[in-house]
């Protein structure tokens, strides 16, 4: 946010100039919804991702901050040491979660019973943490398949992840943090523009997912895969992706475990085990070379 007084940028949610200390006047957003009645007029606040009128995905203004710039209307993408990353947008919602029926036989006990959970808006990678990102924040890289920096980061633990992201927030002044795992499976799932599939974006599992099928048993680079109809990449197989949660056994039980929750099969996998709602566990400081991370803000 620009000062008019003395044309300093400042963050997009100051209040205050940086500089001079002039109060800023708050910089609204409009709708860029053609069909929506409030198109085009500057009412929406700077943090709004979504218009409240028709729900549509705005971007706003464009930052001049080098950490941080608006390229698209439901896409953010940050840069950290010269490495840039995409974040999307994700309008909440109420959804089924678990065992729903396209799943079928292959649900395991541990996906029951389906249920319905609400998230709030928020926002997640567009891919998997890549190995490029990881060495950018922690200045190595733990991957046990390197060869191509565009690989996702494999061999790291849910306690690496926490110092992977506190270092990444250090750095660009955000909140990253590990999605819930009710977030990730309403992401996998397509979100509010979910179209009912078996796997991350389609009920062809070749199409979306690196498993044991098709990976000849070894990570590939992100986006060489379908994206599911959020525009998200690899939620079905390649990487293991740590969530937030602690472990429960099933959706009935509570979540006391020690162990962490992780999400969206691997490489390693049958096509079983790369389901929207397949979900396992692991203690938090197991380095395996299937366990990778995806950031959510």
């Amino acid at each position: 946010m620009k000062c008019k007084i003395c044309n300093t940028e400042n963050r997009d949610t100051a209040k205050f100039c940086n500089e001079c200390g002039a109060k800023l006047e708050p910089q609204l957003k409009s709708c860029t919804n053609e069909d929506c009645p409030d198109y085009g007029k500057a009412i929406l606040p700077a943090e709004a991702k979504f218009c409240p009128r028709c729900g549509y995905a705005i971007g706003g203004y464009v930052s001049n901050n080098n950490e941080r710039n608006v390229v698209a209307m439901d896409k953010e993408v940050f840069t950290v040491e010269g490495v840039s990353f995409t974040m999307i947008a994700v309008q909440g919602g109420t959804y089924t979660m678990g065992a729903t029926s396209e799943q079928g036989s292959d649900a395991w006990d541990d996906e029951k019973p389906a249920h319905k959970e609400t998230v709030s808006d928020f926002m997640i990678g567009e891919t998997p943490v890549t190995q490029e990102l990881w060495q950018a924040v922690m200045g190595s890289n733990p991957s046990s398949f390197k060869g191509d920096m565009q690989r996702p980061v494999d061999s790291v633990s849910w306690n690496d992840c926490q110092t992977f992201i506190r270092k990444l927030n250090q750095l660009t002044g955000q909140n990253f943090r590990l999605p819930t795992e009710a977030e990730w499976e309403y992401t996998a799932r397509g979100g509010n523009r979910s179209k009912g599939c078996k796997y991350a974006g389609s009920n062809d599992v070749d199409a979306v997912a690196w498993y044991n099928g098709n990976s000849n048993r070894t990570t590939h680079p992100v986006k060489t895969k379908q994206p599911n109809e959020l525009g998200i990449y690899d939620m079905s197989g390649n990487v293991y992706e740590w969530c937030q949660d602690k472990w429960c056994r099933d959706y009935n039980s509570p979540r006391d475990s020690g162990g962490r929750v992780l999400r969206g099969g691997t490489w390693f996998d049958d096509a079983r085990d790369v389901r929207v709602s397949y979900r396992d566990h692991f203690a938090p400081g197991y380095r395996l070379d299937f366990n990778g991370l995806r950031l959510a803000l």
